[in-house]
This record gives C-alpha cells, structure tokens and sequence, in this order.
C-alpha cells in the first residue's frame, strides 16, 4: 500500500478470488472504469475536472495466489528493493487493465514488462549497440518491376473500360 500510494485509497486481502492474483475494484460512490472511460472521451471534458468523481480504486489482493506469496516473502526480507517495486507497479498495471482502466504511463508499463522479459532470459542491458551505418541496396530494380507490373494491370483495364463503352454505343 505504501509502494502505491495515492494511486489506491487502500489495499484489502480479498476472498472472492480465485486465479487472479489482483484485481481493482472501484467504491459503490464515484464512477465505474467504463465511466472513466467515457467521461475522458467527451469532447468538453477534463481529466481533471472533476476529480472527486473518479472512481477510488481499491486493489484487492489474493493471499493464496502464489505471485501475492512470493511478493511478501520478498518485502519481509527486503532483498531487492527496486526489482519489488517494479513488480509492484507491474502486478499494479496488469490489475488496471484486467479491471478495465486505462495504463496511466503506457511507456513506463511496457518498460517494466521488457525489464522483466529480460531478467528472464538473462539479458544484462537493453541499450541497443549501434553498429557503423553501411550504404543500403537501392532496391530500384525491384522498384522497376513492380512499376512495370502496374503499368501492365492498368493498361489491361483501360482495354476492359474500352470495350465496355464500345458495347454500350452499340446498344444504343
């Protein structure tokens, strides 16, 4: 809950779920996620206008989940800080879409997803090594090919268009 701030109002431990290790779930007060959703797409509408009216989330957590389990044991030992607090405000980002709010940092949620797919493969850095730029092929015998085939096409249509309004003249 502290890891969250004020992007919750509070944190419960939740027996309804079963597979899932979170879920938000909005108070009976305030708007819904699709309203959310709406509201911000109105073409008069501010984000920010009526903040008292967004919906207070409330991140209900499955303690049996073993994500949920594995998190704790983490935070009981304080071992990685910064990797627990990536993972927080990834399970965080996959609660909001599930729940169906929009990601508020799309860029951060991808970052922290690519951060995790890396850890997995054993990947030590993201930063892409750039290489000396060589010349590039001009692909203009390609370019010649494909202009010919649609010269051909078209030509082969103007016939078509051609007979077409030969036929009708002698209808008439």
């Amino acid at each position: 809950a502290k890891k969250l701030g004020k992007k919750v109002s509070k944190v419960e431990v939740s027996n309804r779920l079963a597979q899932s290790p979170c879920v938000l779930v909005t108070s009976k007060y305030g708007w819904s996620a699709n309203m959310e959703r709406i509201m911000k797409a109105q073409t008069l509408g501010n984000a920010e206008a009526q903040p008292w009216m967004k919906a207070s989330k409330i991140l209900e957590i499955n303690p049996k989940h073993p994500l949920i389990k594995e998190l704790k044991s983490r935070a009981d030992s304080d071992s990685e800080g910064d990797d627990l607090d990536n993972l927080i405000d990834l399970l965080f980002g996959t609660a909001m879409l599930t729940s169906g709010f929009p990601v508020t940092d799309p860029k951060i949620f991808a970052s922290n997803i690519h951060a995790v797919i890396a850890k997995n493969l054993g990947v030590e850095s993201l930063e892409v090594e750039l290489e000396a730029e060589e010349p590039l092929d001009s692909g203009d015998e390609e370019e010649e090919d494909e202009e010919d085939e649609e010269d051909e096409e078209e030509g082969e249509e103007e016939e078509e268009a051609g007979e077409a309004t030969s036929t009708d003249k002698d209808e008439l």
